[in-house]
């Protein structure tokens, strides 16, 4: 029994061994890809997903995506707003691009735990098919669309009140520059 597992063993090994070859072939036949730059600015928000993993002992890289959805959920009951969330798990994502590993981030495990920390609601200017597809969306994207969103509608509002501003100006101006007479003509 026990030869019969070791030789089950050997031939796992060597099964995993022949894909790691032939997945370095095929990487290879790709040519040069450009590594991320990993900022102090990536490396610091970096420190607290790797404080997180190390808390739980779980690995920080590569990540599970259970562990980065775990994490944000963590970092939202903690109080961190949506925003600094996906800043953190964007410098996940820059390190798993970095050594040429899968994105642990964008996962549907993730995209339902940001899913239930951004809660956004589609533009009120959006019509109903556009409504349904809003749903449909990575949270991030919703967040970014939002975002956008909300910044137009504040410069049109500004935009609208400082036209309304100008035409009681020119109203106001017109009307001290021109005194109309019980004739209907004006006086000078």
């Amino acid at each position: 029994m026990a030869l019969a597992n070791e030789l089950a063993r050997a031939k796992e090994r060597q099964q995993l061994q022949e894909w790691q070859a032939n997945e370095q072939k095929l990487a290879e036949s790709l040519g040069p890809v450009a590594k991320p730059e990993l900022t102090q600015d990536v490396r610091d928000r970096l420190v607290v997903f790797i404080a997180y993993c190390k808390s739980n002992n779980v690995r920080h890289c590569p990540a599970r995506p259970a562990t980065c959805a775990a994490f944000a959920r963590a970092e939202a009951a903690n109080g961190r707003d949506p925003q600094g969330i996906v800043s953190l798990l964007g410098a996940v994502e820059l390190l798993h691009n970095y050594h040429g590993l899968s994105n642990p981030t964008k996962t549907a495990v993730v995209a339902a735990a940001l899913d239930q920390i951004i809660k956004i609601e589609p533009p009120r200017s959006w019509n109903e098919s556009d409504r349904a597809l809003w749903f449909r969306l990575d949270p991030e994207a919703r967040d970014i669309i939002a975002r956008h969103e909300a910044e137009r509608s504040k410069a049109l509002r500004q935009a609208q009140n400082r036209l309304s501003d100008e035409r009681k100006r020119l109203t106001a101006e017109a009307g001290t520059n021109s005194v109309i007479t019980e004739t209907g003509q004006p006086s000078l």
